[in-house]
């Protein structure tokens, strides 16, 4: 699963820009309705190139959103080598 994050988040270019996207953006920004997880539709509008596909990979639990562990591992991905 870990590897499959990873790889993920290369993909999505943010071995260079998940630095940059955690200062400007947050969960709770993210959050636009304000309740406590975030949608697709959500991450979509801070990432654009996110699939629904990308997205529930990181829905580790499946129930259709992320949750704050969630999305913590999108910003916490190591840099592609």
């Amino acid at each position: 699963m870990k590897k499959t994050v990873i790889t993920l988040a290369a993909l999505l270019g943010l071995s260079v820009a998940a630095p940059a996207l955690a200062q400007s953006v947050d969960f709770d920004t993210i959050d636009a309705n304000m309740d406590g997880v975030v949608s697709f539709e959500e991450l979509q509008v801070a990432l654009p190139a996110i699939t629904q596909e990308d997205f529930d990979i990181l829905d580790t639990d499946g129930d259709g959103v992320l949750s704050r562990e969630e999305f913590a591992v999108l910003l916490e991905a190591p840099a592609a080598q």
